[in-house]
């Protein structure tokens, strides 16, 4: 009768949890049907016409009918993106928000004395969206040919040439220390608030070089306004095949600049996934994936757990370049 009385305990604690499961799941399943609720504001860290405003509006434009309600960017340009990201951080679980994070974000963490926000545990992490390269460009006459020889005469004559960057902890800056850290180099960074005054510099003749992201600099590449010497990319990248890599020349040197999406902490995972799914599937488009060719993007979609990952790694190479290049945090 024991062993009888025993067995029926557990036959019942296995039915109930059983029961309990199943209610949790038929919840979540619901939860992410109900969801969106009301239209869906899509965060924009940056001005109107940068990247990440230009790929968030081409995806929206299709994501929006396929999630059932319309979706409304929302620039908020203000902190290199930190304030729009501590909006969707501070904001409840399962809000009708969607965070567009940038390849900015390790970078912030490793230059700034604190954020209002932790990086990681602070986001619910959705999908990366596109990747590209940067680009290290020059004048088409300029005399500096190729990447290799832009080392060779940095190494020659130390803090005589200059290149453009964007501000501090941007992805801009942080990779040209580390080129000057891997190939033991000293060139002057001229910090920038945006690409439009560094081209204008660059073409003046008042700086030697300049880093660039591939949206922003593939057309002036085509149409022969500047020279590209080298992408960033860990490969010759897709859509510019003809361009050399940096690590041709430094063994290791590659950073990939991306965008993708996040949410509010504690967001179901099923409201993620769906995201997730119906995300993936607009990147999958034909005449989504010209348009961001186009642009010099390309779909890179993945899991929200991949996301993280490479946000966790960027974080920590970016802070051992800040520690190296003795980058004093602001």
């Amino acid at each position: 009768m024991t062993f009888d009385r025993r067995l029926a305990l557990r036959l019942l604690r296995t039915m109930t949890l059983g029961l309990a499961f199943a209610s949790i799941t038929q919840g979540n399943t619901a939860l992410a049907q109900d969801w969106p609720s009301q239209p869906i504001r899509m965060i924009i860290g940056f001005i109107p016409g940068t990247s990440p405003d230009i790929v968030g509006r081409i995806v929206a434009d299709k994501l929006g009918p396929r999630l059932g309600q319309r979706i409304v960017v929302e620039s908020v340009p203000a902190g290199g993106g930190t304030v729009a990201n501590d909006m969707v951080a501070k904001a409840p679980a399962n809000s009708h928000m969607l965070l567009m994070l940038t390849a900015s974000h390790p970078g912030t963490v490793a230059t700034r004395k604190s954020l209002p926000y932790d990086p990681v545990k602070d986001f619910a992490m959705v999908t990366k969206v596109v990747a590209y390269p940067m680009v290290l460009l020059t004048k088409p006459d300029s005399p500096i040919t190729s990447f290799g020889d832009l080392v060779a005469r940095a190494k020659a004559a130390p803090d005589k040439l200059s290149w453009g960057t964007n501000t501090v902890g941007s992805i801009h800056y942080l990779l040209a220390q580390l080129i000057s850290h891997e190939a033991g180099i000293s060139i002057v960074s001229v910090p920038y608030p945006g690409s439009p005054p560094s081209i204008l510099d660059l073409m003046g003749g008042r700086i030697d070089a300049m880093f660039d992201t591939a949206t922003s600099s593939f057309e002036r590449i085509r149409s022969g306004e500047m020279r590209a010497l080298a992408v960033s990319s860990p490969k010759r990248y897709g859509l510019a095949p003809e361009i050399p890599t940096m690590s041709e020349t430094l063994p290791g040197v590659e950073a990939m600049s991306w965008l993708g999406f996040t949410m509010s902490p504690g967001t179901s995972r099923s409201i993620v996934d769906r995201v997730n799914r119906e995300t993936r599937a607009v990147l999958a488009m034909p005449e989504i994936e010209a348009q961001l060719n186009r642009l010099g993007v390309m779909p890179d979609p993945s899991t929200p757990e991949e996301m993280r990952l490479q946000i966790e790694q960027e974080i920590a190479l970016w802070t051992k370049t800040a520690e190296q290049r003795q980058i004093e945090k602001r």
